[in-house]
Formats: C-alpha cells, sequence, structure tokens
C-alpha cells in the first residue's frame, strides 16, 4: 500500500494547544479518534498530520461556542425557546 501523501503541522503546537486549554493528551486523542500507538508514533516524529490538526480545530471551535451559547442563555442574553429551536435544526 503506497504512502499517502500529508501536510503537516509539528506536534509541539497542538501539544501547546491541549494544554493551555486544560484537555488531556487522551481525551484530545479520542476527539481525533487516532489509537494512542499512533498518537505516540506522532510524537516520536515530531509531526501530525495537519487534517487531524484541523478537525481538531473544528471539533474544539464547536464546543466552545455551544458552552458560549449556554452560558448567554443563562444569563438572559438568548431566550430558551430561540436555543431550543436552534438546537432543533
Amino acid at each position: 500500500m503506497a504512502n499517502k501523501h500529508y501536510d503537516y503541522t509539528r506536534i509541539d503546537i497542538f501539544l501547546d494547544l491541549i494544554d493551555d486549554l486544560g484537555i488531556k493528551k487522551k481525551d484530545a486523542r479520542e476527539m481525533l479518534e487516532v489509537s494512542s500507538v499512533q498518537f505516540r508514533r506522532w510524537e516520536l516524529k515530531g509531526l501530525m498530520p495537519t487534517k487531524h490538526y484541523w478537525a481538531f480545530q473544528k471539533e474544539l471551535t464547536i464546543f466552545l461556542q455551544k458552552r458560549m451559547i449556554k452560558k448567554m442563555v443563562r444569563i438572559g442574553l438568548i431566550d430558551k425557546e430561540f436555543l431550543r429551536e436552534l438546537l432543533d435544526e
């Protein structure tokens, strides 16, 4: 099987990001849906496929947006009914 060409991102950038956010490596790896063995290979190589880094950024953005919206509902900036409508779509 031929090895596909990937663009790579330095894994230390990713590790610094999850550290700043207080996310454990295991949880981040699960978000990426990669095995512990594969993640360890990336660490040893010092690089991870950029597509996985982008996927993590996307998942993280969605998570943070949901958290922000819930806080806005809690303090009354967004009506609960409007939130239900958003979640139903």
